[in-house]
């Protein structure tokens, strides 16, 4: 794919729906450049907006979402080549991709063949050894790079419209030869655990490894992309999480983590100890004064005063980038971060918009915070979700 003597020029697109704004929050923070080419963002066809009766000439196999991937993937390619760039990098906006991803970009662009895959899925097994093989049957494309050469043959395949999913036609290209494909091994892009607007695969890999909190794929990825570029966290509510966020930070990141349950506090310091994560602010803020009549989880507003406002104690105003906000008085955190949150920080209330009183606070929180997006609750009566805010800078 290299000119002599004249390196060649690459475009880094990624394909992302307007609605989800959490997708693209994530990717600005996880993956802002490639190689040292920005990513642009390009606005996908929602295969939510796309009617029944459009499909009727298309293959029977033809859905919604299989039909906006399509024409997402063909709107990308004419636009490329008709740029005077010479490769493509495209980009799914839920891809994840491993350390090793900047080198493989940059060793594919060297490849000189229609296609390099870098994530995807194989039905047959590639050939040769080594870093970089032929491949012979391999299908869904998390991270793809072409050459003008390939965008034309794919733009074509596309045209043709044999079945209803794009991916198998153009798994049936490489294997019958039509198209040349390399891919690297291991693989170095990878689609993560997230609820699926389209087509989605069970090729998916989770964020953590060992901690798991309770909260959605797509709850935790916005977290855990506003984690690594953070260096100071509070967070309301200690679990899982609090895991979680110790081991994200960024170096010499500092976490707050503040919890009103004796019992509970506890378990989460057994659980970052075992991950040898000890945090030197695991805070305990039991409610005051304690009656015995109350609940684990239920108690009078000015109870729980120490436990909002434990953060204002230790820090100064104005010097914390993110507030998760998980546990107790919700609201109450959430207006008391606005005072330690830098200008333009950033605040995130889990299990928002499923539970009305939350929700009746919106007027109030607008008043210190510019709403950014919401994260897709799940279809149980859990729902979850979660809503992020940004400190308004005056």
């Amino acid at each position: 794919m290299k000119s002599a003597g004249k390196p060649l020029s690459l475009s880094v697109v990624c394909a992302n729906l307007v609605r989800r704004k959490d997708r693209r929050f994530v990717m600005e923070q996880t993956l802002p450049s490639v190689c040292n080419h920005p990513i642009s963002f390009f606005e996908a066809v929602d295969g939510e907006t796309i009617p029944e009766w459009k499909l009727q000439r298309f293959p029977v196999d033809t859905t919604r979402s299989s039909y906006a991937v399509r024409l997402t993937k063909r709107l990308i390619l004419r636009k490329f080549l008709k740029s005077q760039d010479q490769l493509l990098l495209f980009l799914e906006d839920d891809v994840v991709v491993n350390d090793g991803f900047q080198k493989a970009v940059q060793e594919a662009i060297e490849i000189d063949r229609d296609l390099v895959f870098l994530g995807g899925m194989h039905q047959s097994p590639p050939e040769g050894e080594g870093t970089w093989r032929r491949c012979v049957q391999t299908f869904n494309n998390h991270a793809l790079l072409f050459s003008r050469a390939g965008a034309k043959k794919v733009l074509s395949i596309l045209g043709r419209w044999t079945t209803g999913w794009s991916d198998r036609e153009l798994e049936k290209a490489i294997f019958e030869g039509e198209i040349e494909a390399w891919c690297s091994h291991p693989w170095v892009a990878f689609q993560r655990d997230t609820l699926s607007d389209n087509y989605g695969n069970c090729n998916c890999v989770p964020l953590a490894e060992t901690s798991q909190p309770w909260m959605l794929p797509d709850d935790l990825a916005v977290l855990d992309a506003a984690a690594r570029t953070s260096k100071v966290v509070i967070e309301y509510g200690s679990g899982e999480s609090t895991v979680h966020l110790a081991s994200r930070l960024s170096d010499g990141g500092t976490l707050i983590s503040i919890e009103h349950n004796l019992e509970w506090h506890e378990i989460v310091r057994e659980r970052l100890d075992a991950e040898n994560l000890p945090i030197p602010h695991l805070l305990l803020r039991p409610p005051r004064p304690f009656r015995e009549q109350d609940s684990p989880w239920r108690y009078l507003p000015s109870q729980l005063d120490s436990y909002v406002e434990a953060p204002g104690n230790i820090l100064e105003d104005e010097s914390v980038d993110l507030v998760f906000v998980d546990g107790r008085e919700r609201i109450r955190c959430a207006l008391f971060a606005a005072r330690i949150l830098k200008p333009g920080g950033l605040l995130m209330i889990h299990d928002f918009w499923s539970r009305h009183r939350y929700r009746a606070a919106m007027a109030d929180l607008l008043k210190r915070y510019d709403y950014l997006f919401d994260t897709p609750g799940s279809d149980d009566s859990d729902h979850q979700g979660m809503a992020v805010f940004r400190r308004k800078w005056v």
